[in-house]
C-alpha cells in the first residue's frame, strides 16, 4: 500500500533543524509520487540562509511547472534554532500544529500566510516565529488523525484531540504518537480508515 502523507525531518547545519509535514491531494500511486518529488524539493531547496517561506515559495513554484493533473500539497515546514529554542515555520494550507508547553498548557500555532503548494507557482507565504522552551513540544499532524471517522461517521474532531493532548502532556513524544494512534484505534470501533495517519512530535531539551 501506498500513501499521500509526508513527514520528515533534516538538520541543515549543528544548530539547525528543519522539519515538515504535508499531505497530498488524492489516494494511492500518483499521490505516493507527487508525495515522494515533494520531499525531494524540500531537502533540495532547504538551506540555512532561507526564511521558511522563501523555501516554501521555490518548492511550490518547482511543483506548480508542468502539473497537467493539478495536484496539490498542504505543507508546514518549519526550522529550530536548537541554541535559543527559536522556531520559525511557514504553513501552505496545512493543519496547524499544536505546542504543548512544558507546564500542560496547549497553545495552537497561529495561521500564517499561504495556500497550498502546486496549484500556481509565484505565491507568496509568510515566516512567523515563536520561542521554545525547555521541556515544550512540538505536534504536529495531518488530517487523518482529526477527522478520523467511526462506524457511526463522527469524526475524531479536534476538540478530542486536543483534550488527548492535554490528557497526555508528559508523555515522551515516541509514547505520545503511540498514544494518539491507541486513542485514534479505540475511536473508530473498528471502522475502516478513510485516510493516511501521520503524526510527528519534537520535544526541545533546552
Amino acid at each position: 500500500e501506498v500513501g499521500g502523507d509526508l513527514f520528515d525531518f533534516f538538520f541543515l547545519d549543528d544548530d539547525y533543524l528543519c522539519l515538515a509535514i504535508g499531505d497530498v491531494s488524492g489516494k494511492g500511486v500518483p499521490a505516493s509520487l507527487f508525495m515522494a518529488i515533494t520531499r525531494t524539493l524540500i531537502k533540495t531547496r532547504a538551506v540555512k540562509s532561507l526564511p521558511p517561506h522563501e523555501i516554501m515559495y521555490n518548492v511550490n513554484n518547482d511543483l506548480a511547472i508542468d502539473n497537467d493533473s493539478l495536484m496539490f500539497v498542504t505543507l508546514f515546514l518549519g526550522i529550530l534554532k536548537i541554541s535559543t529554542g527559536e522556531f520559525s515555520y511557514s504553513n501552505g494550507g496545512h493543519n496547524l500544529p499544536y505546542v504543548i508547553k512544558n507546564n500542560g498548557e496547549l497553545v495552537q500555532i497561529k495561521k500564517s500566510k499561504g495556500m497550498a503548494l502546486g496549484i500556481m507557482p509565484r505565491c507568496q507565504f509568510d515566516t512567523n516565529t515563536i520561542r521554545l522552551e525547555s521541556g515544550d513540544k512540538i505536534y504536529l499532524f495531518t488530517d487523518g488523525v482529526n477527522e478520523a471517522m467511526n462506524k457511526k461517521l463522527l469524526p475524531f474532531s479536534d476538540d478530542r484531540l486536543e483534550k488527548m493532548l492535554k490528557k497526555y502532556h508528559r508523555e515522551s513524544p515516541e509514547k505520545l504518537i503511540t498514544l494518539s494512534i491507541e486513542e485514534i484505534d479505540t475511536f473508530a470501533e473498528g471502522a475502516e480508515q478513510s485516510d493516511d495517519i501521520t503524526i510527528l512530535t519534537l520535544e526541545y531539551l533546552g
